[in-house]
């Protein structure tokens, strides 16, 4: 295996991707805040949509109904429009790179943000019309399912593609690992995130040495390549067994909540569309009511708490029942 060796380029391009990637946090505290918002004000309306078609409920009601579908729909729409900016950013550094893998992963959650941008002005006009006793135009409902499929269909698509990837790095990484033991792991880690001596004498070194950041955080986490870029080189340079059992460990972990977190979406990929569709093929409570459980779902995605204690305890639950790699070894 031919691992090449670190060079002042590697550290040059770490410290500039690490420059990088604090740009993509815009508003994260306000972000977070309001997608849990619209998960909590989501779950409320719906549940009570829901509980309505099944039995008639107060005047009180609709008007909540309504106001709550103002307000999700106003807060969404700024959410929405951050994700198109993050997804924007992340899809030009990947063009130019040339890491079409990127263009199309990043390209799907930035069309996932402008539809739900989309959805959240048809809500905030709907919810804004019934509280002033206008009835809505009938075209809503159709835009609002078709709007629907689309957003959930693509993060479906974004999902499926990033569990795969992530799946696919984790059985390699473990294959390496049984096969080789911790030394072998290291190299093949600096395979994936440093170039190769035939990569070196490339024109466009620096855009490989990109690509190969953009696919490792697509199966990890930005946090997590960082973390392997900047131990990496000391651990090869001067081996600790200890510390190299605990970086493979990080690298596992995190490429392990990457397929727990793209298989949440997938489930509420699954769960949006049936329930777009619902909107206008059924009446009564089915489309609240798979919304209303979609909602709950997402927070496990939108909130960063959560979303680390659901990964933490399938991470825990998993390696009860099957040791670790590094257990195992």
């Amino acid at each position: 295996m031919s691992v090449g060796t670190f060079d002042p380029q590697y550290f040059q391009e770490h410290a500039v991707r690490n420059d990088w990637n604090k740009t993509l946090s815009f508003f994260p505290e306000a972000r977070e805040a309001g997608s849990c918002f619209i998960d909590g004000n989501s779950l409320f309306r719906n549940g009570t949509s829901t509980a309505a078609a099944l039995t008639p409920l107060p005047f009180a009601a609709t008007a909540f109904v309504a106001a709550s579908a103002a307000a999700g729909g106003f807060v969404g729409i700024p959410v929405g429009l951050a994700v198109v900016r993050d997804g924007a950013k992340k899809v030009k550094a990947a063009a130019n790179c040339g890491d079409l893998e990127g263009v199309v992963h990043n390209g799907l959650w930035t069309g996932v943000g402008a539809t739900y941008a989309g959805l959240s002005s048809i809500l905030a006009t709907e919810g804004v019309m019934i509280l002033k006793g206008a009835t809505p135009p009938a075209a809503l409902g159709p835009a609002f399912s078709g709007l629907g499929v689309a957003m959930y269909g693509g993060i479906l698509a974004y999902g499926a593609h990033g569990l795969w990837k992530a799946s696919q790095f984790h059985s390699q990484l473990k294959a390496v690992v049984k096969e080789g033991g911790d030394w072998s792991a290291l190299n093949w880690l600096k395979d994936q995130v440093a170039l190769i001596d035939d990569e070196k004498k490339q024109p466009n070194s620096a855009e490989i040495l990109q690509r190969k950041w953009n696919r490792f955080e697509l199966r990890t986490s930005a946090a997590c390549a960082a973390l392997v870029r900047e131990k990496l080189p000391k651990l090869l340079a001067e081996f600790d067994p200890v510390e190299a059992r605990a970086l493979i460990k990080e690298v596992e972990k995190a490429a392990f909540k990457q397929k727990v977190k793209y298989i949440i979406l997938i489930a509420i990929a699954i769960l949006g569309i049936v329930a777009s569709v619902c909107v206008v093929a059924l009446t009564g409570p089915a489309s609240p009511l798979l919304f209303a459980i979609g909602a709950l779902i997402w927070f496990a995605v939108d909130s960063s708490r959560l979303h680390n204690y659901v990964g933490e305890k399938c991470w825990n639950w998993t390696a009860k029942k099957e040791p670790c790699l590094l257990e195992s070894t």
